[in-house]
């Protein structure tokens, strides 16, 4: 997972650590010297990338691209990296946690931050669905809190956008297992 570290992408986002993985990728903390600021940097895994995972990786990217909520992460650019052929993107870099990490440390939760978290989720469907694009991933650690406050959804890898073509085969199934519904 170090591979990217020290790396620059694009001629303007320098890697400097990791922060986590995912089913699809890796994400990294990067500093953008066009901005001057910290950003995240998604990249696809390398070694395990078929076509199909490339194609689901570029919909994310398309998918986010589109997206302008307080609640969903700003993505900022992505594309191709020349030196390793990895696709990415880079976007925002939320200072905060997962919500899982805050049951975790902090459980049981007072039940207007509860009531509080689940409004601000609401309001992230409540500004996709209309745009015909289904997270399909609803997890505690794709949703993370901001020291202040804010709750921002991540990780579209799975979602799906009605207006394309069908992302999945019948009789496929996706999703987080502990997090899916039983039918």
């Amino acid at each position: 997972m170090n591979t990217f570290v020290g790396t620059i992408v694009d001629d303007r986002f320098k890697i400097s650590s990791p922060l986590g993985r995912g089913g699809m990728g890796a994400v990294f903390l990067a500093h953008d010297k066009k901005t001057d600021r910290q950003v995240a940097v998604k990249f696809l895994y390398g070694g395990v990338a078929t076509h199909q995972l490339e194609e689901r990786f570029q919909r994310e990217y398309k998918m986010m691209a589109n997206l302008s909520h307080p609640n969903i992460a700003t993505l900022y650019a992505g594309g191709r990296d020349e030196e390793t052929s990895h696709l990415w993107y880079a976007m925002e870099l939320i200072d905060g946690k997962s919500i899982s990490d805050l049951i975790e440390e902090e459980a049981p939760l007072d039940y207007e931050r509860v009531k509080n978290i689940l409004e601000q989720v609401a309001t992230a469907f409540i500004y996709i669905h209309p745009q015909g694009i289904i997270h399909r991933d609803i997890t505690p650690r794709n949703i993370l809190l901001t020291e202040q406050g804010r709750v921002v959804l991540v990780d579209f890898g799975l979602a799906r956008d009605l207006a394309l073509t069908a992302m999945t085969a019948s009789g496929m199934v996706m999703g987080t297992p502990h997090y899916m519904s039983p039918e």
